[in-house]
């Protein structure tokens, strides 16, 4: 959403907005160069408050201070500079809504802030890996954290703040979410007509506003609720997805074909298995960030093959599977609050990247505050087994063959295979993680050697996040 560079000397200095950036003394302020971001400045009593959002500056209660007026915001995504010279500090204010985390640093008295997770590591004088945040990365996954893979380097999420001044980085964390019980349906209630109707009035403001929407349409479940919303718009959607080989592709691309044409999208595909997991993580742009999607670069040929340099905004459907599950929101001790469960953020954060870096604005409606509470509170017995997608899809008109798919589509067999064919002794023959001491390779490996069958997922994904987190590691260090 936005880079920053913000010295601590110049929180007086008189702001100076421009067409491209906002400027401060030597501070500045680059917004994500989009139509759907907007930037304002204003006048407060304490200073000055600089605004980048998806909308226009929300603010207008005085009965709230405000950092808790931003932090609580849940309409659309945002961040608030809030410059208070009298108190000789700065402050990011994240809105409750919002998909993606800005990293954060502090050094000699400047801050710096992006979504761009190299700009910040640049801004460090001498990058070291931090070896608990690793460990713990390796050991768990990737998680909603404070700090990053790099020491001093810290991660600034939807509803938190982080205040700036002489004494560095204080962060307050995002405020614990309500309780939220199942409740009963009324009579002739109909939970899946809300459930589309709401999705569309999220993403309805991003739409309407976008010149070239884009949403991606993988067959799955989710994104198809999130495309027969964006259907009752009204407006030319292009759409993309990622086709498996073998039986579940050729279901895939048929099951796809009905939803397509149902929905009167302007369909392109482009296939997962020419550019697999693994060798994927050779290409630059999967050694910016730890966060990242396994099948980045699928997506961004698919894309790039739609030859249409003028799309601006794509929605997603990330997130579908963790609203009508249970127990998704409790965290463990080491993991920050968030109203998004965990690994629904986390997936969004790496499409968001690959996303931002094409140009394009993502909006993943699934994660939006209204849609997660609105699931909450569904009865259990609506949200069992996705009945409520499943639901919302029949009276869309999907064939049964279509919300009930005889072959499960998905990644896991692509990268099992892939996994079978890798020499993991010369990938790890040079490793960061072993150099320096945060997890024993060769323990890892030992559990490959002699495998006779394919390996199970599990020792797959481990395989592919330490692979993952060696190559970050060597980008930077």
């Amino acid at each position: 959403m936005l880079s920053l560079r913000l010295g601590l000397q110049d929180i007086g200095t008189a702001v100076e907005p421009g067409d491209r950036e906002v400027s401060w003394g030597r501070s500045v302020l680059r917004p994500f160069g989009s139509r759907h971001i907007q930037v304002s400045v204003r006048a407060t009593q304490a200073g000055t408050a600089i605004w980048i959002g998806e909308a226009r500056d929300p603010w207008g209660n005085d009965d709230a201070t405000p950092e808790d007026f931003y932090r609580g915001f849940r309409d659309h995504a945002g961040v608030a500079i809030l410059l208070n010279p009298n108190a000789g500090q700065a402050q990011l204010v994240r809105t409750t809504a919002g998909s993606f985390p800005l990293f954060v640093t502090s050094q000699d008295g400047i801050l710096t802030a992006s979504w761009r997770f190299e700009e910040v590591v640049q801004a460090i004088a001498d990058p070291r890996p931090n070896i608990e945040a690793c460990r713990r990365q390796l050991e768990h996954g990737l998680s909603r954290v404070r700090s990053q893979i790099i020491a001093d380097m810290f991660m600034l999420w939807p509803g938190e703040s982080v205040a700036f001044g002489e004494d560095g980085l204080r962060f307050r964390d995002a405020d614990p979410i309500a309780i939220v019980l199942p409740t009963n349906m009324s009579d002739a209630a109909r939970a899946t007509d809300a459930f589309i109707d709401l999705i569309a009035d999220v993403i309805r403001p991003s739409v309407e506003h976008s010149e070239h929407p884009l949403i991606e349409v993988s067959g799955g479940l989710d994104s198809a609720c999130v495309a027969v919303a964006a259907s009752r718009l009204g407006r030319k959607i292009e759409s993309y997805g990622v086709i498996h080989d073998g039986a579940a592709g050729v279901q895939q691309r048929r099951r796809r074909a009905e939803l397509v044409s149902l929905l009167g999208l302007d369909d392109h595909e482009a296939p997962s298995f020419l550019h697999t997991p693994f060798a994927s993580l050779a290409e630059q742009q999967c050694r910016w960030t730890p966060y990242d999607c396994p099948y980045r670069i699928p997506c961004v040929r698919a894309i790039e093959s739609i030859g249409n340099d003028a799309i601006d905004m794509a929605l997603t459907g990330i997130g579908g599977d963790e609203l009508t599950m249970t127990n998704t929101y409790v965290h463990e001790d080491w993991e920050l609050e968030g109203l998004v469960s965990v690994s629904a953020i986390v997936a969004a954060v790496g499409r968001a990247d690959m996303f931002m870096r094409l140009g394009i604005w993502p909006v993943s409606p699934l994660v939006h505050p209204t849609i997660v509470d609105f699931c909450r509170a569904l009865p259990r017995s609506i949200r069992y087994k996705r009945l409520l997608n499943l639901l919302a899809l029949a009276r869309a008109g999907l064939s049964d063959g279509f919300i009930l798919p005889r072959l499960h589509e998905n990644f896991a067999n692509c990268i099992i295979r892939e996994t079978w064919m890798i020499d993991f002794d010369e990938m790890f023959s040079d490793s960061p993680i072993a150099d320096f001491g945060i997890a024993r390779v060769d323990a890892l490996l030992n559990s490959v050697r002699n495998l006779e069958t394919p390996p199970p997922i599990e020792l797959v994904g481990k395989l592919f996040a330490y692979r993952q987190l060696d190559g970050v590691l060597k980008t930077y260090l």
